[in-house]
């Protein structure tokens, strides 16, 4: 079989998804008040939804005859939320499909195309061109690999076991299958009708891909020296210096990656294994609740924003908003894990009077009789919500794992989500 032949077969099948991703799609389709951009944006944080809608979108049914299309906005457009909708309830049937071996190497292959599109978008916006064609370009730049490892079969197999075996990625891919994935890459976007990804104008006699891709390739190998060399090179074009271009492509770098759930971030490459996540993500998750309108019918937004914005910005293992109800405190959103997810929380009967009388306090979140409860302590914090003077929700957050003395920075960071989100409330009519 030819790298052609294979990207013929895994044209046919349908890819897997992230469902955390597939949930967002769902309800931003659902919103009238989502622009079509909000939506691409949460279309575009996963590859192989992306690769399906523009491949949708380039099919005889959809296309006008003209140059492809390579604008998420533009796509859904011409599909409409009903088809963006009907793929993505198909996708999550679809997700459980990937085989378990191979997880990982998937979600390793999505957190490059992220960072890689990512950096491609920063580039082409220093260049002031459309960044959207080169954000598609990196997202779709390993799709062939991604289908491959999730519908190869006995391929994919037989190369797992090469590459178990110790041999090059290179090496392997040649002697297992007579071809290298970089020429799936290649043949599965032209099955889909999206080669035109691959020929990007170039800006300044740069190619924008390929220079995201070197960047990427000196910070994790923390190749100082090659690093400086290069920003050296570029500083003329973007006229600012190598510091603060490295400092600006490190945020960017937090900013393309903060999309996924936080066990796809557990990577050498990140901060000796440290999951991401830093006051610039935290203002940035800030700003964009700030930039919500101020009424109350976008109180379920905001408040989803926090949740998140704690979970994934503040490193908590787990983020809860709880409401009360007539029998007592409901979870309502959540954000991280819990091996207990399935008890109930029964947080009424527990909480002392004035545990969350005035601001918040640290607490520890326990099982008893087989509930959640709360208590006084240095593993979590709470603090209560009220809206028009009255109380509306419960905010909760806690750590499984990490030792109280490491927890300052988190709680701080719970202060700074907290005191925001009182603020913000006092304001909604």
């Amino acid at each position: 079989m030819s790298a052609k032949e294979m990207a013929e077969r895994l044209a046919r099948e349908e890819l897997p998804l992230l469902k955390a991703n597939i949930r967002q799609i769902l309800a931003s389709t659902n919103d009238e008040t989502r622009s079509l951009a909000e939506i691409g944006e949460f279309v575009s944080r996963d590859p192989a939804l992306t690769a399906q809608v523009l491949r949708l979108a380039n099919s005889v049914m959809y296309s006008t005859g003209r140059a492809p299309l390579n604008s998420l906005p533009r796509v859904l457009m011409i599909l409409g939320l009903v088809q963006v909708r009907a793929l993505c309830f198909s996708a999550m049937v679809l997700e459980s499909t990937v085989a378990a071996s191979y997880q990982e190497r998937v979600f390793t292959l999505l957190r490059s195309s992220l960072e890689l599109a990512g950096q491609a978008r920063f580039l082409a916006e220093k260049f002031r061109v459309d960044p959207e064609p080169y954000f598609l370009a990196g997202l779709l730049s390993q799709i062939g690999r991604i289908a491959f490892w999730c519908a190869g079969g006995a391929e994919a197999d037989s190369l797992h076991q090469a590459l178990h075996d110790g041999y090059e990625e290179n090496e392997a891919e040649q002697k297992i299958l007579g071809y290298t994935l970089s020429q799936v890459d290649h043949s599965l976007l032209a099955q889909w009708g999206l080669s035109s990804l691959r020929q990007l104008p170039n800006c300044a006699g740069i190619r924008l891909v390929p220079q995201a891709k070197l960047l990427i390739e000196l910070m994790r190998d923390d190749d100082t020296s090659a690093l400086e060399k290069e920003l050296l090179r570029l500083q003329p074009l973007f006229q600012q210096a190598p510091r603060e271009l490295l400092r600006a492509l490190r945020e960017n770098r937090e900013r393309s990656l903060a999309v996924l759930p936080r066990d796809f971030l557990h990577d050498p490459a990140l901060d000796n294994n440290q999951i991401v996540g830093s006051v610039s993500l935290q203002m940035r998750v800030l700003a964009d609740m700030h930039a919500l309108p101020k009424s109350g019918s976008y109180l379920s937004s905001l408040v989803q924003m926090a949740v998140n914005g704690l979970w994934r910005a503040a490193n908590w293992d787990q983020a809860v908003f709880a409401i009360l109800t007539a029998q007592g405190w409901r979870e309502k959103f959540r954000a991280g894990s819990d091996q207990d997810a399935a008890k109930p929380w029964a947080l009424d009967a527990i909480v002392p009077d004035d545990l969350l009388s005035s601001g918040w306090k640290r607490v520890e979140i326990c099982d008893e009789n087989g509930a959640k409860v709360l208590r006084l302590g240095q593993a979590g914090a709470a603090g209560l919500l009220t809206l028009l003077g009255r109380p509306s929700g419960l905010l909760l957050v806690a750590s499984n794992t990490a030792e109280p003395k490491d927890l300052e920075p988190q709680f701080l960071a719970f202060e700074r989500f907290y005191r925001q989100l009182v603020k913000m409330l006092s304001t909604l009519d």
